[in-house]
């Protein structure tokens, strides 16, 4: 890295982490962005919020089981609201389903293409994406950045990228896709023609994401209230038998003894988080979810349900083709 590369200062942040990335029907990756005029108010908050309910390592949704900690996600989804109100901060929510026939077909599919590729990594004693959950997490993380990153806040941004710390990403690859797919030409309608007669003027956004840096999630509170958003995406969905009505989210009390004592905790969190968006004014349909290409990205918080551009099957095999491109990439340059 050169030297100007190390004394860049970075003007957005980004935080990010997952839930449930390899187990269950509906996965999930949240991310935490905001700007450098915000960033340590946000820390702060979320850290005296911590700090006031005794949390000695993290908060996690996979932990939320009991009164105390239902509490504390509660006050950590007030500041949450409050703060993207006062656009202090943005949170976005990818959800993938994997009992669709996208998902099936590409897994199929992926695993044919890729078995060379892996046996020739391993004979050259190289560590390779493992399996398709590992590279459809890959994946995903790339189209929440892409989208997220280029449309949610100004195009010019300098980011620092944070992502929950784990060895299941190969970062220094993604970052190059994301800088590749950065560049973004618009056109401006001009009042007066040019001197050439054209009515427009063409010119070129780009962002640029010039560090990634893996943080430990017990250190790093936007990770921790990403893990709050992943997790509560993913359970939403996962736990839909169990609502009387799935708009009311009232839980069907014949089904509620089969629950267990944390999803019991969580659908607590749930509710609450349903009436934060009445009093903010953020109607979710987490049950109606849109595809990702029907994302609004100026609002502050916002869930997707995953869906490629181009279904996948018989007469389609450019998502394929996708996965294996990733496939081959990640393992190369792993």
């Amino acid at each position: 890295m050169s030297e100007n590369e190390q004394s860049f200062q970075p003007t957005h942040y980004a935080f990010s982490d997952e839930s449930n990335w390899n187990n269950g029907r509906f996965r999930s990756v949240a991310l935490v962005t905001t700007t450098t005029e915000h960033l340590s108010i946000l820390n702060n908050g979320l850290t005296q919020i911590l700090n006031d309910h005794n949390f000695a390592k993290e908060f996690k949704w996979s932990k939320l089981t009991e009164a105390r900690k239902v509490d504390a996600a509660n006050e950590l989804l007030k500041f949450a609201f409050d703060n993207a109100t006062h656009g202090h901060l943005k949170i976005a929510t990818i959800i993938w389903d994997t009992n669709t026939e996208w998902y099936k077909t590409a897994k199929i599919e992926n695993t044919k293409n890729s078995a060379l590729i892996r046996k020739n990594l391993n004979d050259r004693g190289k560590t390779v994406v493992k399996d398709f959950d590992e590279l459809t997490l890959n994946q995903m993380y790339i189209y929440i950045y892409r989208c997220v990153l280029t449309k949610s806040w100004p195009s010019d941004s300098i980011w620092h990228v944070y992502p929950d710390e784990q060895n299941i990403l190969v970062w220094e690859t993604l970052q190059r896709f994301l800088n590749f797919s950065s560049p973004t030409v618009k056109t401006k309608r001009l009042s007066v023609p040019s001197p050439e007669g054209r009515n427009y003027e063409v010119f070129e956004h780009r962002f640029n994401v010039k560090q990634v840096t893996q943080a430990k999630s017990d250190q790093t509170p936007l990770i921790q209230l990403a893990d709050l958003f992943a997790g509560l995406g993913a359970f939403v969905l996962n736990q839909a038998e169990h609502y009387q009505e799935p708009n009311t989210l009232q839980l069907n009390f014949d089904n509620a003894s089969l629950l267990s004592r944390s999803s019991l905790q969580r659908f607590k969190v749930l509710s609450n988080f349903f009436q934060l968006s009445l009093i903010h004014q953020m109607n979710f349909d987490l049950f109606h979810l849109k595809e990702l290409e029907t994302h609004q990205p100026f609002h502050p918080i916002t869930f997707w349900l995953y869906k490629p551009r181009e279904q996948v099957g018989p007469d389609s095999s450019r998502k394929i083709s996708g996965y294996y491109y990733l496939t081959r990439k990640l393992n190369n340059n792993n």
